[in-house]
């Protein structure tokens, strides 16, 4: 896990996703800060076979 003044990175290495938290609007953001969905905001991580 990564956290500063506004953002949160959390890994969940059992599922393989990583998840990235605004702390002011307390949402799940996309990669350009904004809110979006589910899918949009969970980030699979790829094993390094699956690069």
């Amino acid at each position: 896990m990564f956290e500063n003044a506004r953002w949160r990175i959390d890994a969940d290495m059992v599922a393989g996703y990583l998840r990235i938290y605004d702390k002011r609007t307390k949402k799940n953001v996309k990669l350009n800060g904004l809110p979006g969905s589910n899918k949009e905001t969970h980030f699979k991580i790829l094993k390094r076979r699956e690069m």
